[in-house]
C-alpha cells in the first residue's frame, strides 16, 4: 500500500508540474482592447439560467463604466471569470448573493480590479495557503480551476488573491489597463 501512494505522489506531482507548464505558456494569446464590463455582463447572462435560476442566488453587477478597455486575451479572461463565478455559485448551495464589481484599483493606478464576492461559509483554514496549488479543493471533486487561472492572470500582467471568512469569500483580480 505505502509503495501504491508514492506511486500516486509522484504521477500527482507530474500533473501538478504538466498543468502549471500548460497555465503559464503563452500559447496563441491574443491582446486586444477587452471591456471588462461589457465581458462580465455577458458571462452573467449566459450563465444566468444554468448557475443561478434554481439555486436561489442572486447576482448583483456593479460594473464601473470609468474602467476603460484594457489590452488583454478576452477568451483566457472568460475562462478566469467563469470558473470564479462557478466556485462562488458552488460556495452556496443553499443561496446568497454573489457579488461581481469592478473599479478602477486605488492601491495601483493604471490597473483595474475585479471582486468576485460569495455569502458563503469561507475557504478551510487548512486550504487557505494552497489554494492556488493544482488539485487543492474544498469540494468533493480535486480543484484545477484557480490554479489555471492564477497562471494566466499572472501570464496577463496582472495578480490574484482572496479574502475568506465565515462570511464569504473575495477573489480580487487586478489586471493592468496599459
Amino acid at each position: 500500500m505505502q509503495e501504491d501512494l508514492r506511486i500516486v505522489r509522484e504521477e500527482i506531482r507530474r500533473v501538478s508540474a504538466t498543468i502549471s507548464e500548460l497555465a503559464s505558456y503563452p500559447g496563441a494569446s491574443v491582446r486586444e482592447p477587452v471591456d471588462l464590463n461589457a465581458l462580465l455582463a455577458d458571462l452573467a447572462r449566459i450563465s444566468r439560467e444554468a448557475m443561478w435560476e434554481s439555486s436561489r442566488i442572486r447576482l448583483q453587477l456593479a460594473l464601473d463604466p470609468q474602467v476603460p478597455a484594457l489590452p488583454s486575451d478576452r477568451n483566457k479572461l472568460k475562462q478566469v471569470f467563469l470558473n470564479l463565478i462557478k466556485n462562488a455559485t458552488e460556495a452556496m448551495p443553499g443561496g446568497g448573493n454573489l457579488f461581481i464589481q469592478t473599479r478602477l484599483s486605488a492601491a495601483a493606478p493604471g490597473r483595474a480590479e475585479v471582486l468576485v464576492r460569495d455569502e458563503g461559509p469561507g475557504i478551510d483554514p487548512e486550504v487557505r495557503a494552497r489554494v492556488f496549488e493544482p488539485f487543492v479543493s474544498t469540494k468533493a471533486q480535486e480543484g484545477l480551476g484557480l490554479s489555471i487561472g492564477r497562471g494566466i492572470v499572472q501570464q496577463l500582467g496582472g495578480s490574484i488573491d482572496f479574502q475568506t471568512g465565515s462570511g464569504g469569500t473575495t477573489f480580487r483580480v487586478e489586471l493592468p489597463l496599459g
